[in-house]
């Protein structure tokens, strides 16, 4: 699912959805974040839930995700992801993942993007999972938006939830 967010309130009110939603069903959360939202968020969900229901909420810094290497480059990110995934998945244990994704100032960072997005899609609908990567609006071209679609079910934003008719990828 693609989530482009406008406003930090209501993005923060749809994560705490998402992660109740997924504690309810059993799932640990696995939420990629920026530590200032990661805050924010373990806060209001310390008032919410339990400290056993806490422990199925597994935070790490977007930062570190995505440029661990320096570099936003698409295979350390799925390496990554996949050494994070990988106790849960050798248990069977039910999991559910959250990615906010950031960049600085970086060249050719769109087609970065589109390469990690191709990549990630393909590895969630192997996996059968529930997964949102969120990303502010102000910060999407129309055109990197558009390519982003191609890799998503639905489009999330601040107001609604919409599923996405069956799109292929740019290379069908």
């Amino acid at each position: 699912m693609l989530y482009c967010f406008d406003h930090t309130e209501q993005y923060l009110d749809n994560a705490i959805s998402y992660i109740l939603s997924g504690i309810e069903q059993g799932e640990h959360v696995i939420f990629i974040e920026s530590e200032r939202n990661i805050l924010l968020l373990s806060k209001r969900l310390e008032c919410l839930l339990t400290p056993d229901q806490l422990g199925r909420i597994h935070y790490h810094n977007n930062f570190e995700f995505y440029w661990s290497t320096g570099d936003s480059h698409t295979a350390s990110i799925v390496s990554y992801f996949k050494d994070i995934l990988e106790p849960f998945l050798s248990e069977n244990v039910p999991v559910r993942t959250w990615a906010h994704v950031e960049w600085g100032q970086e060249t050719n960072i769109e087609e970065k993007i589109i390469g990690f997005e191709q990549v990630a899609d393909e590895n969630v609908r192997a996996m059968n999972m529930l997964s949102v990567r969120a990303y502010h609006s102000a910060r999407l071209t129309d055109s990197l938006k558009e390519s982003l679609l191609l890799y998503h079910s639905h489009l999330i934003t601040d107001g609604h939830i919409e599923a996405l008719s069956q799109q292929q990828s740019p290379a069908e």
